[in-house]
């Protein structure tokens, strides 16, 4: 079994090696210069493998830290209300219901759908299913281990003895997890269809014990039973008969069989599909009078193209915006009932507002509509048009910019005033009308900063275009800006600054940003706006 850990750990070694001189040779400018011969140097290829490793051990702990930050850390301030005492005996009720119950329950390391180094692994290098499912197991348990300990350690929110309780009891309920899952899909073979509606059910039921009782009613202390001596040994026996059972489970080939499938892995139809289903034209929904010649005989040029475009993929770009609307909508619902109940727990809520500018970029990232968008425009318009030398005329190229980041900031602009408005009204119900007036730098940064991210969807769409000429998104440059914007937004949520000086750089930013993304659109476009 190590000798097949080894053997994948080289064939991931040099993936993630090829994997970044590709996203080298595709970066604009440097791409070029970077020779093809790299691919078969050896030298070339360790160190870039060891650069990969680094990185996707990095890419890991971001996750934990992220899942431990914003699923635990969080919710207990929240819930303790300034009062860390119960910060231990929250963490380990939490930590019970999300990673030891419900973890167990939805996650597994063996039956991962579309699992491209399964396929490779034992596809094609005719591994041992046996070998390589139980290594992926108790590499996984190792991974966990280390990587969920370290964010916790850095917070400093549970002491080190509890974390390694807890991360013990842990690798045995998910090696007790696995082996169930085992003995399910080899008695119950239909059992995947079921799949999807015991995850969602299991996600719904221990999430609301996890945060809503808590919240809502008192905090729970199971440490006396999870972090007790009993509850250790009961782990570590359970954890050792799955191990076993694990390592002398007989049908692990027909598992593979049934799990590598080429044509789920590599069919580009499907993930076509998949990809872009959401933003296909619906021929039978489209009514008579929109197909009329005489519907905007006022507009001419590209402004008639795209008002035609706007028109007759309406629902396509508006039902984004109506989701989001709908999840305010719910979202508000929930916050006047938790007035209505715990209006004496809410009445530093506006203080909480005003403390939450920097979060927002993360929330108002999530909430842009552009990605969908841009989806839209380029397969009910731009994949047609792009063929043809015109249409990337720097001129054409920054007219509809120009009228598409209209239409952009419309969709996005609207859910942020509506979120405004929502907030206003709680803030009112639970503080004073007074309180508004100190709120409005946060309401003008939540509006700024869905303009901000509507013209840098936009802008990613026309410099890098990420799709490519058979609708799948392929684009390392845009996957690796979007990361940064991401760690970026992460970054803001622990800024400490004031709300006035907060609101006042994110509108310098996105003024300056909305001039230069115009002027490099103009510039840059018309080479990199192409089909792929």
């Amino acid at each position: 079994m190590f000798s097949m850990f080894k053997n994948t750990f080289k064939f991931s070694f040099v993936e993630k090696a090829n994997n970044i001189i590709y996203i080298l040779t595709r970066i604009p400018l440097i791409g070029k210069k970077v020779p093809i011969r790299y691919y078969k140097e050896t030298n070339t290829k360790i160190v870039l493998g060891i650069i990969g490793e680094i990185l996707n051990l990095g890419l890991e702990f971001i996750k934990k830290f992220m899942y431990i930050l914003c699923f635990i850390t969080f919710p207990i301030i929240f819930i303790c209300k300034g009062n860390m005492q119960y910060k231990e005996a929250v963490f380990v009720y939490i930590f019970l219901c999300l990673n030891l119950i419900l973890g167990t329950i939805i996650r597994s390391s063996i039956f991962l759908k579309d699992d491209k180094k399964a396929f490779n692994m034992i596809g094609l290098m005719r591994c041992n299913p046996r070998e390589y499912y139980l290594g992926l197991v108790f590499y996984r348990r190792i991974i966990d281990f280390i990587f969920l300990m370290l964010p916790v350690i850095i917070m400093n929110t549970i002491g080190f003895k509890q974390i390694v309780i807890l991360l013990v009891e842990l690798t045995a309920f998910r090696l007790f997890g696995e082996a169930v899952r085992l003995e399910i899909n080899y008695k119950f073979k239909n059992i995947d269809k079921f799949k999807i509606y015991i995850n969602v059910i299991s996600c719904i039921v221990f999430m609301s014990v996890a945060y809503l009782i808590p919240f809502s009613f008192r905090i729970i202390d199971v440490r006396n039973v999870v972090l007790s001596y009993i509850m250790i040994i009961l782990a570590i026996i359970v954890g050792v008969l799955s191990t076993i059972y694990l390592l002398n489970y007989k049908h692990y080939k027909e598992i593979s069989r049934n799990l590598i499938i080429k044509p789920s892995l590599y069919n580009r139809v499907d993930k076509t599909d998949i990809t872009f289903s959401n933003v296909k034209l619906d021929d039978k929904g489209i009514k008579k009078e929109e197909l009329n010649p005489d519907l905007y005989k006022d507009k001419s040029g590209y402004e008639y193209l795209n008002a035609i475009l706007f028109k007759r993929h309406k629902r396509i770009l508006l039902n984004p915006m109506y989701i989001r609307l709908g999840i305010i909508g719910v979202l508000f619902f929930v916050g006047l009932i938790c007035v209505v109940i715990f209006k004496d727990k809410m009445i530093k809520f506006d203080e909480a507002l005003e403390a939450s500018s920097g979060i927002m970029v993360m929330i108002m990232y999530g909430m842009s509509t552009g990605d969908r968008f841009c989806k839209a425009m380029f397969y009910n318009c731009d994949v047609g048009l792009l063929r043809y030398a015109y249409y990337r005329d720097p001129k054409v190229i920054l007219s509809n910019f120009t009228i598409r980041l209209k239409r952009l900031l419309f969709l996005n602009v609207i859910p942020a005033v509506v979120l405004c408005m929502a907030l206003s009204i709680l803030v009112i119900l639970t503080s004073n009308l007074n309180m508004i007036v100190s709120l409005i730098p946060l309401f003008l940064s939540i509006v700024t900063l869905a303009c901000f991210f509507a013209t840098y969807h936009l802008f990613m769409y026309y410099v890098v275009q990420p799709y490519a000429l058979d609708l799948t998104v392929k684009s390392p440059v845009f996957k690796v800006v979007s990361f940064i914007i991401y760690i970026v937004s992460y970054i803001c949520m622990k800024l400490k600054a004031t709300t006035i000086y907060f609101t006042i750089a994110v509108i310098l930013i996105t003024i300056i940003f909305s001039v230069v993304s115009t002027i490099l659109v103009y510039k840059l476009a018309p080479k990199t706006f192409k089909l792929k």
